[in-house]
């Protein structure tokens, strides 16, 4: 078995070259260092300890031509794992072993690392970079290829050169669509020295003289929305699609080692007896990772946290995901729950009749004027796969389902796109218009988190209010256990805040989610001479977010900002102590388990006034119009400054949320589950939904 590390370079200077090479030849598990010329070799590197593969001319791609030459040279000279470097960075001595070792032990296909950011001249700029997480991206140089992965490295030499800008990003969504099992080490071993300006500013500093902005990178975005979808979807994918996708929009994986369908509860005590035929199997739909889509992940795991609170002798639950290897739900399973994976890819397809109600935004982009239209939609069926497994009833949290002849319930969440269209291009409204539209009408029961977004589905879709039972989600049940002063102070020194030292902001890069609405805030603050609060973003790193970084050095105020990434359920719990307080700033929300969240631990709010938001925090947040920076920016300034308020904010935060727990959510749901198959309700059943909280 040999490991390669694969390393392109064009006209680097000698001793860059050398750095890099060494940190390979340190490395505590031996590999082979595969440095590819392109186009100007060195003569320097014939005489080290490496493998030097001379390309005849460059290719100015960015090293992606020459990387996929290097990784598929030692792929066919007999490395089962390759990893890559650029050649200007450099890697800590555990890197190759850390990553072979995830790899082996979970038998992903392919491992990946977190980096460290380093300046220009080398010292450490962010000891944890959080955009590079492996979840929603990954830095090449943080890679770790199998055999089994053989056709990225192939990817990365057929890629067009004008895509060259955006290589990294391209590869990492090739690898979550074609299903490839990851596996993350969390361990910040790889050495990336950035030329991009957006790292400085969004961490506070100045840009040293030798960074660039992104114009490279958006000439590639700019390339990708010329390609037609043909092109995409060989890049992608690996092969040409059809001229119509899957609308469903399910993510073409492959299970690999199968260790089990759904797994056994345990035994149950002796003397107890039960018949399985009594038991409801319901399927909840978990294949959206941790991290992928913010709150819609959240919600998931807050659905499953609270599972046990329905009884072993009622229900049986399965969690639909796409590889078996999902270590997040294996965590929190309770007894009588169990994985059930599924290849939508080996689904057969089906197509469906569907009926659009003419909204004004759904009849601009179908381009239509009658009352309705009539559409035809391909669809995976999962029927079989579903009653083979003995399923009764579907439960999708998620807006993308599988469709079958089940019994469903479906959350749409919310009709964002339809209040702000301008956030969304054509081509996601025509697909969540196709979605929503097509889940809302087939399925038996469209469960809703506020008043506010069922008097919404009523008015846009028609749906008959007894369609739309009312059920506040609630977040995943929080960890109790009282924050250490060890971890107070570890997650302190690592996001560089100190106690009650800023504010809090938990939410992915949305746009819709409105951080630069804060920026601008703190910028007026600045400008009235007052010294906004530091305050800390949470969240997925999306494209958006670049675009923040950016507003935020136009409008000075980096320093008011630390963007932490995507972090774990315990960390955000220790936030919220630490934190003075939860400034939320949306535009358009169905719910907000962050308010939530920070009512039950006891963190002052401060919240947009929009959509479900005022009945939701029922006068425990400070509110304001998040389309008006001045309000926002006096609506922080009180939260900051004002330790009554706070005081008042927390005591009616507490008192809000009391009646929303876990489980009176799960419990509602158990009722609507015996609703959509069909059984009885007793009238303590119907007394239950009746009389759940209404927001």
């Amino acid at each position: 078995m040999t490991i390669a590390v694969v390393m392109p370079y064009f006209k680097e200077d000698v001793e860059e070259l050398m750095i890099a090479h060494r940190s390979v030849s340190q490395q505590i598990r031996a590999a082979r260092h595969i440095i590819v010329a392109d186009g100007h070799p060195n003569p320097a590197i014939s005489a080290w300890a490496c493998e030097h593969i001379i390309l005849p001319s460059a290719h100015r791609d960015a090293g992606n031509f020459a990387r996929g030459i290097g990784a598929l040279h030692a792929f066919q000279t007999g490395a089962e794992y390759v990893c890559f470097l650029d050649a200007d960075n450099w890697l800590e001595n555990n890197h190759v072993s850390s990553l072979y070792e995830h790899i082996v032990n979970s038998g992903a296909d392919i491992g990946v690392s977190r980096r460290i950011l380093r300046r220009l001249d080398r010292s450490v700029l962010d000891p944890f970079d959080w955009e590079s997480d492996g979840a929603q991206f990954a830095d090449t140089g943080t890679v770790m290829l199998s055999r089994s992965a053989l056709d990225i490295a192939a990817l990365w030499a057929t890629m067009p050169v004008q895509l060259s800008g955006a290589g990294d990003r391209v590869i990492w969504a090739a690898i979550s669509q074609r299903g490839f099992r990851v596996v993350r080490t969390e361990q910040a071993t790889t050495n990336y020295k950035t030329k991009w300006a957006v790292h400085y500013t969004g961490r506070g500093e100045a840009p040293p003289p030798g960074t660039v902005d992104l114009s490279y990178v958006r000439s590639a975005h700019e390339y990708w929305r010329t390609l037609p979808e043909a092109d995409r979807s060989r890049l992608l994918l690996g092969r040409p699609h059809a001229s119509v996708p899957d609308t469903a929009g399910q993510p073409q994986t492959r299970i690999r080692s199968d260790d089990g369908d759904v797994r056994a509860s345990r035994a149950d005590p002796p003397g107890k007896l039960r018949t399985v035929s009594d038991q409801l199997h319901v399927a909840i739909d978990a294949r959206v990772p941790l991290g992928s889509t913010g709150g819609v992940a959240e919600v998931i795991h807050g659905l499953i946290t609270h599972l046990h609170h329905l009884s072993a002798d009622d229900f049986r639950f399965s969690l639909i995901v796409d590889t078996p290897e999902r270590y997040d739900l294996r965590a929190i399973l309770p007894e009588h729950c169990g994985l059930l994976p599924v290849n939508v890819a080996d689904l057969p397809v089906r197509t469906r009749d569907a009926k659009l109600i003419g909204t004004p935004v759904t009849k601009r982009v179908f381009k239509f004027e009658e009352d309705t239209k009539a559409v035809r939609v391909n669809f995976r069926d999962a029927t079989g796969f579903l009653r083979a497994a003995g399923v009764a009833v579907v439960h999708s949290l998620a807006q993308s389902a599988l469709d079958s002849d089940l019994p469903l319930l479906y959350h749409p969440h919310d009709l964002q796109h339809l209040h702000l269209p301008q956030f969304f291009s054509d081509g996601e409204i025509e697909q969540r218009e196709i979605l929503y539209q097509y889940f809302c009408q087939s399925a038996k029961i469209v469960p809703v988190a506020s008043r506010w977004i069922a008097e919404d589905l009523q008015r846009q879709y028609r749906l008959p209010p007894e369609k739309l039972p009312i059920i506040p989600l609630a977040p995943p049940a929080a960890d109790r256990t009282p924050p250490t002063a060890a971890e107070m102070r570890a997650i302190c020194d690592r996001l560089r805040v100190q106690p009650s030292g800023f504010l809090l902001y938990p939410a992915a890069g949305w746009e819709h989610k409105n951080h630069i609405g804060l920026l601008e805030a703190a910028a007026i603050l600045r400008s009235q001479g007052i010294e906004p609060p530091l305050m800390v973003f949470t969240g997925a790193f999306k494209s958006f977010s670049l675009q923040v970084l950016e507003r935020a050095a136009a409008l000075n105020v980096t320093d008011c900002i630390r963007w932490a990434g995507y972090i774990t359920q315990r960390d955000l719990v220790l936030l919220y102590h630490l934190a003075r307080g939860v400034v939320v700033p949306t535009k358009f929300e169905a719910g907000s388990c962050p308010i939530w969240e920070a009512f039950n631990i006891g963190c002052p709010v401060a919240s947009s006034n929009v959509t479900s938001l005022p009945s939701l925090t029922n006068g425990g947040a400070l509110l304001f119009d998040p389309n008006n920076s001045g309000e926002i920016a006096s609506a922080i300034f009180r939260l900051w400054s004002e330790a009554p308020l706070r005081e008042q904010l927390a005591a009616r935060g507490r008192e809000v949320v009391a009646p929303h727990t876990g489980e009176s959510m799960v419990r509602r749901f158990g009722v609507l589950y015996r609703r959509a198959a069909g059984r009885l309700l007793s009238r303590a059943d119907e007394a239950l939904l009746a009389a759940g909280p209404i927001v």
